[in-house]
């Protein structure tokens, strides 16, 4: 076999095609090696005003013990830690009041993120007691968070807490006094938020149930913490009912409402857009965006840390502090503590959702000219990789390439051969072949081709 045989372009070819390239490439949306994305996301007259950095919260500790078949130890959660702050994480979420960890549980915590980051954040949520607040100080946290729904008048009884215990015990629970109207719900926030602040932690305020909510809830609300020295406003949707055009509505209502506020934007996935909704909420102006790794949660899928964090930085060349690097290898460490997967083309952190070959050899073959022409990222750049795969609409030029990755020598003439055979065994099948499978097909297919042949 002479080079010839394996020769597309010449190197004076690959040359003038990678020129070519570079000539597309001299915007803002280029990061050699790592992306290529749109320069329209970078234009003022296309999104708006970008924000320089937001901040990444992450959740994934507290979000986990909500998941009925999943139980991290405390080893475990402190492992899962340190790769969330080793990964650029500035800002944890841990747990809620009530779940059961210690004060030592949650001192140690504290400091193992402290240790990797002195600057790191902590936060611990559901506070609303006083020993909530002093629990929090003596841990070592920087922010507690008091919950508050939207105001649901009559309906209020339905997600209350204090209504199940109190009725699972045989107790009456009509006497428990419920906001009266939109402003008690606030004063009762104001109170917690005085509360813990003289306890020496900062207190968040929070509006739940984001899909009720009405202009004047967001803005009264925001406006009525922020008085009470709130540290900031977390706007939740669970119900993932708001798009991501009433997202930022409702970040430009609290900041108007209440400028030196910090908003964080905690979306989930009913709808897919997750991501969409906190990218306008950081756009809007929201400084604190709130993600799990993988989207894990109970319900629709929180916002995926990975997703949003390489929109931010990727698309809108926004800060966000995060490794992009360590993204793949947090996904997987995640998956492997909590026991459950993602599938192969999750969106950046996916097993293979990189992979290349199954598709024809102009797609396959153009990555060894340039990386970037299909493909928006490289998988170094999240810390994943790639893998060559054969499938029905594979091309030769590529099956030989599969050949050479697994050490088996095949003769021009004989790739045809081998390509045909192995795409009657995946459909004998119905499935791909594994690596395996390829070299048996192959070592037949060449076996019986060689016969009375001389090698």
């Amino acid at each position: 076999m002479t080079n010839s045989d394996r020769e597309i372009f010449t190197d004076a070819q690959l040359a003038t095609m990678r020129d070519g390239l570079d000539s597309f490439r001299t915007g803002p949306g280029y990061e050699p090696g790592k992306w290529k994305v749109s320069d329209a996301n970078r234009r003022t007259d296309v999104v708006g005003e970008r924000p320089a950095s937001v901040r990444m919260r992450d959740l994934t500790l507290r979000v986990t013990e909500q998941m009925s078949d999943v139980s991290l130890s405390h080893k475990q959660r402190l492992q899962l830690l340190e790769a969330l702050v080793r990964a650029g994480v500035s800002s944890l979420e841990t747990s809620s009041f009530g779940r059961g960890h210690t004060v030592e549980e949650m001192r140690e915590e504290v400091e193992t993120a402290k240790a990797i980051n002195p600057d790191c954040e902590l936060v611990y949520t559901g506070a609303g007691t006083a020993e909530h607040m002093r629990i929090a100080a003596e841990a070592g946290y920087d922010v507690v968070r008091v919950l508050s729904g939207v105001y649901l008048g009559d309906a209020l009884p339905a997600y209350a807490g204090a209504v199940y215990h109190r009725a699972w015990q045989g107790r009456e629970w009509g006497g428990l006094r419920f906001p009266a109207s939109p402003a008690e719900v606030t004063e009762r926030a104001q109170r917690l938020i005085e509360l813990g602040t003289s306890h020496g932690v900062k207190v968040g305020g929070s509006i739940l149930l984001l899909s009720y909510a009405t202009d004047e809830d967001v803005a009264q609300y925001s406006r009525g913490i922020a008085e009470a020295g709130a540290y900031d406003v977390q706007i939740g949707d669970h119900a993932s009912g708001t798009s991501p055009q009433a997202w930022a509505h409702f970040v430009r209502l609290s900041l108007d409402a209440a400028p030196d506020l910090q908003v964080a934007a905690h979306t989930h996935d009913m709808f897919g857009l997750a991501t969409a909704a906190s990218v306008a909420a950081g756009l809007a102006g929201a400084s604190i965006l709130e993600a799990s790794v993988n989207g894990f949660t109970e319900g629709p899928a929180q916002g995926d840390l990975a997703h949003i964090a390489g929109s931010m930085e990727m698309l809108y060349g926004v800060h966000t502090g995060i490794d992009l690097a360590q993204l793949t290898p947090l996904s997987r460490l995640t998956e492997e503590l909590i026991g459950q997967r993602r599938p192969g083309d999750w969106g950046l952190t996916g097993t293979k959702i990189f992979d290349y070959g199954n598709d024809g050899d102009e797609y396959a073959q153009e990555i060894k000219v340039d990386p970037l022409i299909h493909m928006g990222v490289t998988p170094e750049a999240v810390g994943n990789d790639r893998a060559l795969r054969i499938g029905r609409t594979t091309g030769p030029w590529t099956m030989w390439d599969k050949l050479d990755e697994l050490g088996i020598e095949a003769r021009r003439q004989e790739i045809p051969l081998v390509l045909a055979a192995s795409k009657e065994d995946m459909a004998r099948l119905g499935r791909g072949l594994d690596d395996a499978e390829i070299r048996a097909t192959t070592l037949r297919v060449l076996d019986e081709a060689r016969v009375g042949v001389g090698s």
